[in-house]
């Protein structure tokens, strides 16, 4: 009795120290790594940016994370690492919602990481030597310019958001909103003359109307008349623009990040800056 109670004992201690060697999440560290990480890569240092998502994740394993770190690997070229992580993204978030664009995205990757292994490192160029002393003129080292492939070309669009045209959008919603007031003013004007015109050429209106009161009402209808159509017409061009100029800046934001942690809910790929 006495030795199964001290191997319980034992047990349950063994237990206890198991669940306190286990690793804890730091979702503190991990989240201001992810700000570090976030200003790094809109300020385009891709590299750096990398390696803050990777430490966010090592504290927090969130798979925003790896999605986040497989964006900034690609856009510094490091497309083997990119790859992988985007992997390890859909591994551990195979539901998401972004999943056909990631499966591009590996195959773009996969694509460049072959080309990258295929073309040898470029030499690193030779110092120039030092001018003799006795040489009044000395010989100019020459530079081998290396053609650019695709590789060495910077990303077809930067991190930005959508500021290229906020305010203009700003300005051309109000407009809108306001051409469609005024195009509700004049449909219930409209019908408000054509209602009191009925009711002057009732038999039972009291007092009747005369001829200028009716002349009136007249003169309202036709100006109501033109003035809805035009008023809804420029609402809806407005709206139209704003609405273009706000697809156009979100296109133009194709590489955005996630915009934060989701554990156990949804993955967001794409930001929301209004």
């Amino acid at each position: 009795m006495v030795r199964a109670f001290a191997l319980g004992l034992g047990l349950a201690v063994c237990a206890r120290v198991a669940h306190a060697q286990a690793p804890a999440h730091d979702k503190a560290g991990g989240q201001k790594a992810y700000i570090d990480g976030q200003a790094l890569y809109n300020g385009g240092d891709y590299r750096g940016a990398a390696e803050k998502f990777k430490l966010a994740y090592d504290r927090d394993p969130d798979p925003v994370y790896l999605f986040n770190l497989a964006q900034a690997d690609r856009f510094a070229k490091q497309c083997s690492e990119s790859a992988d992580a985007y992997r390890r993204f859909l591994a551990a978030a195979p539901t998401a919602p972004n999943r056909d664009k990631v499966e591009h995205y590996i195959e773009e990757m996969d694509a460049c990481a072959k080309d990258q292994a295929l073309t040898p490192p470029s030499p690193a160029p030779a110092p120039a030597p030092a001018p003799a002393a006795a040489e009044p003129n000395p010989p100019q080292p020459v530079i081998a310019v290396r053609r650019k492939n695709d590789l060495d070309s910077e990303p077809s669009a930067s991190p930005r958001r959508l500021h290229d045209h906020r305010t203009a959008i700003y300005m051309l919603a109000g407009a809108g909103m306001t051409e469609l007031i005024v195009g509700a003013y004049f449909t219930y004007d409209l019908i408000d003359a054509n209602n009191a015109q009925s009711s002057c050429t009732s038999a039972h209106a009291i007092p009747p109307c005369d001829g200028k009161t009716y002349s009136d009402l007249d003169d309202r209808g036709a100006r109501d008349n033109w003035a809805v159509p035009i008023a809804f017409g420029l609402a809806v061009a407005t709206l139209g623009t704003a609405t273009w100029l706000y697809l156009h800046d979100r296109a133009a934001a194709e590489h955005s990040l996630a915009v934060a942690p989701t554990r156990g809910g949804a993955f967001v790929s794409t930001e929301w800056r209004f």
